[in-house]
């Protein structure tokens, strides 16, 4: 699995995302804009970019 670097901003009217880019300087940006508290905890666990 590849590590990854969150990056978190606010933008007005925004939709919320997350933008990940791995080591290599991939970007994966996935809109989260439905998802519920406990499924961001999940993704960032299964990641593990959260402890």
């Amino acid at each position: 699995m590849s590590q990854y670097k969150v990056t978190v901003r606010y933008q007005s009217g925004a939709s919320p995302i997350f933008e990940l880019t791995d080591s290599e300087g991939k970007a994966e940006t996935i809109a989260i804009d439905k998802w519920k508290n406990e499924n961001i905890e999940e993704f960032l666990k299964e990641r593990e970019l959260k402890n």
